[in-house]
Formats: structure tokens, sequence, C-alpha cells
């Protein structure tokens, strides 16, 4: 397990090493990464369902409780969401726009482009599908559009 910890309690049943009581609640092969293929599939089937529930009744699918806000987050799972990806992003995209690598995964980009092949095919496609179905708002924004306009 690594890094040997103590129990401050008289507990059963104990996660600790020095534990009374030597049955574990919770073992290594317990752990997603351990567990065979087929177990990962069933949890992530699982998983997809009850995010499939929670999106058809309205409901946030990350924690389940609260009504989605935005998209299908709450708002406070959104804000977490955001705050990781921060932390995880902020630097290394900024480190990749100074190298010249792509602004989404820091692989070599395409000449003329600020993404890498990959993304620039998937942007390309997100694109043609917005296009070939505008929304109302879209279309009101095309209209209004003015990129000469002060801000």
């Amino acid at each position: 397990m690594g890094k040997k910890v103590t129990c401050n309690r008289d507990c059963f049943n104990c996660i600790y090493d020095d534990c009374i009581v030597d049955i574990r609640v919770y073992s290594e092969k317990s752990l997603y990464k351990n567990r065979s293929p087929e177990a990962q599939e069933k949890q992530r089937a699982i998983a997809k369902k009850k995010r499939d529930e929670a999106r058809a009744k309205g409901f946030c699918i990350i924690c389940r409780k609260r009504k989605a806000t935005h998209g299908s987050k709450c708002y406070e799972c959104y804000l977490r969401q955001k705050r990781y990806d921060k932390a995880k992003y902020d630097g290394r995209r900024e480190y990749w726009r100074e190298e010249g690598l792509c602004y989404f995964c820091g692989a070599p980009r395409m000449e003329g482009q600020k993404t890498c092949e990959k993304h620039y095919k998937i942007l390309k496609e997100s694109i043609s599908k917005t296009n070939a179905n505008p929304t109302e708002k879209m279309i009101e924004q095309r209209k209004n559009f003015n990129p000469w306009r002060q801000k």
C-alpha cells in the first residue's frame, strides 16, 4: 500500500495497517484501475445509465441532486469542473501556445493553424454541423454581426 498509516481509533474493519482486526474493508483490487476489463465495462454501463436518467429528469449528471442549469450540470458542479480544468490546462496551454503546439493537446500543429490535424478535423466537422442546422438565435446573431463594430 505504499506509505504506512497508523490507526488512532478502536474500530473494527479498519483500513489502516496497524488495526486490531486484520480484515480490510477495501483492498487495492477493489479500485477501478485494478479491475478486469469486464468489470470496468460493467461499471461504465452503470454510470452511463445513471447519467442518462439524470439528464432525462433534468438533474445534474454529476451529483444527480440539483437541477441542471449549465448544460447538463448544476452550477456547483460546473464551477468545480471549471476550476479543475483551469488548474490542469492553464499552464500547459500557455506553454503550448508559446512553443507553437496544438492548443488542445500539445501535438505539433498544422501549417498556418493553431491546432493539430486531429483537432482541426473535429473543429471543421463541428462547424459544418452547426452551419447545417442553425438555431433561430444563431440566425439572429449572424444578421446583427458587424466585424468592424467597436466594443
